[in-house]
Protein backbone atom coordinates (compact mmCIF):
# COMPACT_ATOMS: atom_id res chain seq x y z
CA UNK A 1 0.00 0.00 0.00
CA UNK A 2 1.43 3.40 -0.94
CA UNK A 3 0.96 6.40 1.32
CA UNK A 4 2.06 10.01 1.08
CA UNK A 5 4.47 11.30 3.69
CA UNK A 6 2.98 13.66 6.28
CA UNK A 7 3.84 17.36 6.09
CA UNK A 8 7.39 18.03 7.25
CA UNK A 9 7.79 19.27 10.81
CA UNK A 10 10.37 18.80 13.54
CA UNK A 11 8.28 16.12 15.28
CA UNK A 12 6.07 13.27 14.15
CA UNK A 13 4.11 11.21 16.69
CA UNK A 14 3.37 7.60 15.69
CA UNK A 15 0.46 6.04 17.59
CA UNK A 16 -0.28 2.31 17.49
CA UNK A 17 -2.03 -0.17 19.77
CA UNK A 18 -0.09 -3.11 21.18
CA UNK A 19 -3.09 -4.73 22.81
CA UNK A 20 -6.19 -6.59 21.68
CA UNK A 21 -9.64 -5.10 22.11
CA UNK A 22 -12.95 -6.83 22.65
CA UNK A 23 -14.66 -4.29 20.39
CA UNK A 24 -13.54 -1.75 17.83
CA UNK A 25 -15.03 1.11 19.83
CA UNK A 26 -12.75 0.32 22.75
CA UNK A 27 -9.65 0.93 20.67
CA UNK A 28 -11.13 4.12 19.22
CA UNK A 29 -11.81 5.41 22.72
CA UNK A 30 -8.15 4.97 23.57
CA UNK A 31 -7.04 6.68 20.36
CA UNK A 32 -9.37 9.57 21.08
CA UNK A 33 -8.10 9.91 24.65
CA UNK A 34 -4.53 9.94 23.35
CA UNK A 35 -5.42 12.65 20.82
CA UNK A 36 -7.20 14.67 23.48
CA UNK A 37 -4.00 14.66 25.52
CA UNK A 38 -2.02 15.79 22.48
CA UNK A 39 -4.50 18.58 21.76
CA UNK A 40 -3.78 20.13 25.17
CA UNK A 41 0.02 20.02 24.93
CA UNK A 42 1.76 23.20 26.05
CA UNK A 43 4.16 22.91 23.13
CA UNK A 44 5.14 25.80 20.90
CA UNK A 45 6.40 23.93 17.82
CA UNK A 46 4.30 22.23 15.15
CA UNK A 47 3.96 18.46 15.11
CA UNK A 48 2.03 15.93 13.08
CA UNK A 49 0.47 12.63 14.09
CA UNK A 50 0.38 9.29 12.28
CA UNK A 51 -2.15 6.80 13.62
CA UNK A 52 -1.42 3.34 12.23
CA UNK A 53 -4.17 0.72 12.15
CA UNK A 54 -4.67 -2.67 10.55
CA UNK A 55 -5.80 -3.33 6.99
CA UNK A 56 -9.34 -2.12 6.39
CA UNK A 57 -9.61 -0.25 9.70
CA UNK A 58 -8.88 3.30 8.55
CA UNK A 59 -12.29 4.51 7.34
CA UNK A 60 -14.23 4.57 10.60
CA UNK A 61 -11.47 5.96 12.78
CA UNK A 62 -10.71 8.62 10.15
CA UNK A 63 -14.30 9.84 10.39
CA UNK A 64 -14.21 9.90 14.19
CA UNK A 65 -10.89 11.70 14.50
CA UNK A 66 -11.73 14.23 11.79
CA UNK A 67 -14.95 15.14 13.54
CA UNK A 68 -13.30 15.55 16.96
CA UNK A 69 -9.86 16.92 16.13
CA UNK A 70 -9.84 18.01 12.51
CA UNK A 71 -9.45 21.68 13.42
CA UNK A 72 -7.00 21.10 16.30
CA UNK A 73 -4.48 18.50 15.21
CA UNK A 74 -2.65 17.43 12.06
CA UNK A 75 -3.64 13.76 12.03
CA UNK A 76 -3.01 11.19 9.31
CA UNK A 77 -4.57 7.73 9.49
CA UNK A 78 -2.69 5.01 7.63
CA UNK A 79 -3.22 1.28 7.27
CA UNK A 80 -0.27 -0.91 8.10
CA UNK A 81 0.53 -4.20 6.36
CA UNK A 82 -0.95 -6.29 9.20
CA UNK A 83 -2.72 -6.10 12.55
CA UNK A 84 0.55 -6.49 14.45
CA UNK A 85 1.85 -3.32 16.09
CA UNK A 86 5.44 -4.25 15.28
CA UNK A 87 4.66 -4.31 11.55
CA UNK A 88 2.65 -1.11 11.79
CA UNK A 89 5.44 0.79 13.53
CA UNK A 90 8.16 -0.41 11.19
CA UNK A 91 5.94 0.52 8.25
CA UNK A 92 5.38 4.01 9.62
CA UNK A 93 9.11 4.59 10.21
CA UNK A 94 9.70 4.37 6.46
CA UNK A 95 7.30 7.23 5.78
CA UNK A 96 8.36 9.75 8.41
CA UNK A 97 10.36 12.80 7.32
CA UNK A 98 10.59 14.64 10.63
CA UNK A 99 13.86 15.00 12.48
CA UNK A 100 12.40 13.46 15.63
CA UNK A 101 9.84 10.68 16.06
CA UNK A 102 7.80 9.87 19.16
CA UNK A 103 6.73 6.24 19.47
CA UNK A 104 3.51 6.22 21.50
CA UNK A 105 0.92 3.64 22.55
CA UNK A 106 -2.75 4.35 21.94
CA UNK A 107 -3.61 3.63 25.58
CA UNK A 108 -1.42 6.45 26.91
CA UNK A 109 -2.31 10.08 27.63
CA UNK A 110 0.56 12.55 27.83
CA UNK A 111 1.04 15.12 30.56
CA UNK A 112 0.45 18.62 29.07
CA UNK A 113 4.19 19.42 29.15
CA UNK A 114 5.44 15.99 28.11
CA UNK A 115 6.44 17.01 24.57
CA UNK A 116 8.13 20.18 25.82
CA UNK A 117 10.34 18.23 28.23
CA UNK A 118 11.17 15.51 25.69
CA UNK A 119 12.21 17.95 22.96
CA UNK A 120 14.18 20.10 25.39
CA UNK A 121 16.10 17.00 26.46
CA UNK A 122 16.75 16.01 22.86
CA UNK A 123 18.05 19.49 22.02
CA UNK A 124 20.28 19.62 25.10
CA UNK A 125 23.09 17.65 23.44
CA UNK A 126 23.93 15.85 20.21
CA UNK A 127 24.89 12.87 22.37
CA UNK A 128 21.21 12.34 23.25
CA UNK A 129 19.88 9.78 20.79
CA UNK A 130 16.70 8.63 22.54
CA UNK A 131 14.73 10.19 25.39
CA UNK A 132 12.25 8.03 27.26
CA UNK A 133 9.27 9.43 29.09
CA UNK A 134 8.26 7.77 32.35
CA UNK A 135 5.06 5.77 32.52
CA UNK A 136 2.56 6.20 35.33
CA UNK A 137 -0.82 4.65 35.99
CA UNK A 138 -1.98 7.79 37.77
CA UNK A 139 -2.80 8.28 41.44
CA UNK A 140 -6.58 8.18 41.58
CA UNK A 141 -6.80 4.79 43.33
CA UNK A 142 -4.75 2.58 45.65
CA UNK A 143 -4.29 0.03 42.88
CA UNK A 144 -2.86 2.60 40.46
CA UNK A 145 -0.58 4.21 43.02
CA UNK A 146 0.86 0.87 44.11
CA UNK A 147 1.31 -0.33 40.53
CA UNK A 148 3.03 2.93 39.58
CA UNK A 149 5.40 2.60 42.52
CA UNK A 150 6.54 -0.98 41.88
CA UNK A 151 6.11 -1.36 38.12
CA UNK A 152 7.37 2.11 37.12
CA UNK A 153 9.94 3.03 39.81
CA UNK A 154 11.28 6.37 38.59
CA UNK A 155 10.22 8.48 41.56
CA UNK A 156 13.80 9.06 42.72
CA UNK A 157 14.78 10.95 39.54
CA UNK A 158 14.53 14.73 39.40
CA UNK A 159 16.03 15.57 36.02
CA UNK A 160 17.34 14.08 32.77
CA UNK A 161 19.45 10.99 33.48
CA UNK A 162 21.17 8.20 31.52
CA UNK A 163 19.24 4.94 31.33
CA UNK A 164 19.47 1.41 29.98
CA UNK A 165 15.68 1.04 29.81
CA UNK A 166 13.39 2.74 27.32
CA UNK A 167 9.66 2.98 27.75
CA UNK A 168 7.88 1.20 24.93
CA UNK A 169 4.86 3.38 25.67
CA UNK A 170 6.42 6.76 24.96
CA UNK A 171 9.97 7.44 23.76
CA UNK A 172 11.43 10.10 21.47
CA UNK A 173 13.97 9.02 18.83
CA UNK A 174 16.15 10.68 16.27
CA UNK A 175 14.61 9.46 13.01
CA UNK A 176 17.76 7.82 11.65
CA UNK A 177 18.00 5.61 14.73
CA UNK A 178 14.53 4.18 14.14
CA UNK A 179 15.48 3.29 10.59
CA UNK A 180 18.70 1.64 11.76
CA UNK A 181 17.10 -0.17 14.69
CA UNK A 182 13.71 -1.40 13.60
CA UNK A 183 11.63 -3.65 15.81
CA UNK A 184 12.13 -7.40 15.48
CA UNK A 185 9.49 -10.01 16.22
CA UNK A 186 9.66 -11.84 19.53
CA UNK A 187 7.67 -12.92 22.59
CA UNK A 188 5.91 -10.37 24.81
CA UNK A 189 8.23 -7.94 26.62
CA UNK A 190 11.29 -8.88 24.53
CA UNK A 191 10.65 -6.76 21.42
CA UNK A 192 11.39 -3.33 22.85
CA UNK A 193 14.21 -4.70 25.01
CA UNK A 194 15.89 -6.23 21.95
CA UNK A 195 15.92 -2.84 20.21
CA UNK A 196 17.21 -1.13 23.36
CA UNK A 197 20.11 -3.57 23.59
CA UNK A 198 20.92 -2.92 19.93
CA UNK A 199 20.99 0.83 20.58
CA UNK A 200 23.27 0.36 23.60
CA UNK A 201 25.62 -1.86 21.60
CA UNK A 202 25.83 0.86 18.95
CA UNK A 203 26.84 3.44 21.55
CA UNK A 204 23.65 5.49 21.32
CA UNK A 205 23.00 7.81 24.24
CA UNK A 206 19.81 6.73 26.02
CA UNK A 207 18.18 9.03 28.58
CA UNK A 208 15.05 9.23 30.68
CA UNK A 209 13.26 12.52 31.42
CA UNK A 210 11.22 12.12 34.64
CA UNK A 211 9.25 15.33 34.01
CA UNK A 212 7.86 13.84 30.79
CA UNK A 213 4.99 11.62 31.95
CA UNK A 214 2.78 9.26 29.96
CA UNK A 215 -0.31 8.08 31.84
CA UNK A 216 -0.97 4.47 30.86
CA UNK A 217 -4.36 2.77 31.06
CA UNK A 218 -4.67 0.18 33.84
CA UNK A 219 -7.76 -1.97 33.82
CA UNK A 220 -7.21 -3.89 37.01
CA UNK A 221 -6.47 -7.53 37.66
CA UNK A 222 -6.32 -8.67 34.04
CA UNK A 223 -3.73 -6.05 33.20
CA UNK A 224 -1.73 -7.03 36.28
CA UNK A 225 -1.83 -10.68 35.19
CA UNK A 226 -0.81 -9.97 31.60
CA UNK A 227 1.92 -7.50 32.55
CA UNK A 228 3.66 -9.60 35.18
CA UNK A 229 3.22 -12.97 33.50
CA UNK A 230 4.67 -11.53 30.30
CA UNK A 231 7.52 -9.93 32.26
CA UNK A 232 8.32 -13.22 33.97
CA UNK A 233 8.27 -15.03 30.64
CA UNK A 234 10.62 -12.47 29.08
CA UNK A 235 13.07 -12.60 31.99
CA UNK A 236 13.44 -16.37 31.76
CA UNK A 237 13.26 -16.46 27.95
CA UNK A 238 16.15 -14.02 27.58
CA UNK A 239 18.30 -15.50 30.35
CA UNK A 240 21.50 -17.08 28.97
CA UNK A 241 20.93 -20.27 31.05
CA UNK A 242 17.19 -20.67 31.71
CA UNK A 243 16.39 -23.22 34.41
CA UNK A 244 13.94 -23.77 37.26
CA UNK A 245 16.69 -23.23 39.83
CA UNK A 246 16.80 -19.52 38.99
CA UNK A 247 13.28 -18.88 40.24
CA UNK A 248 13.81 -18.89 44.06
CA UNK A 249 16.74 -16.48 43.78
CA UNK A 250 14.72 -14.19 41.51
CA UNK A 251 11.77 -14.13 43.91
CA UNK A 252 13.92 -13.36 46.96
CA UNK A 253 15.98 -10.74 45.14
CA UNK A 254 13.00 -8.90 43.70
CA UNK A 255 11.05 -9.02 46.96
CA UNK A 256 14.06 -7.41 48.68
CA UNK A 257 14.19 -4.81 45.91
CA UNK A 258 10.49 -4.02 46.35
CA UNK A 259 10.90 -3.71 50.12
CA UNK A 260 13.69 -1.17 49.71
CA UNK A 261 11.69 0.67 47.07
CA UNK A 262 8.66 0.84 49.35
CA UNK A 263 10.73 2.21 52.23
CA UNK A 264 12.45 4.83 50.06
CA UNK A 265 9.61 6.07 47.89
CA UNK A 266 6.44 4.74 49.51
CA UNK A 267 6.04 7.46 52.17
CA UNK A 268 6.06 10.08 49.42
CA UNK A 269 4.01 8.27 46.75
CA UNK A 270 1.44 6.20 48.66
CA UNK A 271 -1.49 7.10 50.90
CA UNK A 272 -1.59 5.55 54.34
CA UNK A 273 -4.43 3.19 53.41
CA UNK A 274 -2.47 1.91 50.39
CA UNK A 275 -0.03 0.15 52.69
CA UNK A 276 -2.74 -2.36 53.65
CA UNK A 277 -2.78 -3.62 50.06
CA UNK A 278 0.96 -3.50 49.32
CA UNK A 279 1.83 -7.04 50.56
CA UNK A 280 -1.00 -8.62 48.55
CA UNK A 281 -0.15 -6.74 45.35
CA UNK A 282 3.56 -7.53 45.62
CA UNK A 283 2.98 -11.23 46.27
CA UNK A 284 0.38 -11.48 43.52
CA UNK A 285 2.69 -9.87 40.98
CA UNK A 286 5.49 -12.23 41.95
CA UNK A 287 3.14 -15.23 41.57
CA UNK A 288 2.22 -14.12 38.04
CA UNK A 289 5.88 -13.64 37.16
CA UNK A 290 6.71 -17.15 38.33
CA UNK A 291 3.89 -18.49 36.16
CA UNK A 292 5.45 -16.64 33.23
CA UNK A 293 8.82 -18.22 33.98
CA UNK A 294 7.22 -21.66 33.95
CA UNK A 295 5.65 -20.76 30.59
CA UNK A 296 9.08 -19.86 29.19
CA UNK A 297 10.71 -23.05 30.44
CA UNK A 298 7.89 -25.08 28.88
CA UNK A 299 7.96 -23.06 25.67
CA UNK A 300 4.34 -21.96 26.15
CA UNK A 301 3.84 -18.17 26.18
CA UNK A 302 0.27 -17.78 27.44
CA UNK A 303 -0.08 -14.17 28.53
CA UNK A 304 -1.19 -11.90 25.72
CA UNK A 305 -1.94 -8.24 25.75
CA UNK A 306 1.23 -6.17 25.85
CA UNK A 307 3.96 -7.20 23.51
CA UNK A 308 6.24 -4.16 23.64
CA UNK A 309 6.60 -3.06 27.25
Amino acid sequence: MSISAPPHSELTIIITRDYKCTAASESYDDFLAALQGLSTQQFESDFNIMIVVGPGDATEITEVTSERFGAKLDVQIIEGPSDRAIDQRNYAYNHVKSRFVLDMDADCVLHPRCLTHLLAAMHSSESVGVVSAITSYGDDSSWRRIASLFDRPYGHLQSLAPTTYLSANCALFRRELLLEHKLRAGPPFTISRSRTEGLISSGVGLFVEPRAIAYHAHNGLKFCHDYHRSAGFAWMYTHPSPQYGLIPNYVVRTLWRDLRLALRQGPRRLHWRDWLLVPAVVLMSRYYRVLGMFDALRGEPRAVGTGFV
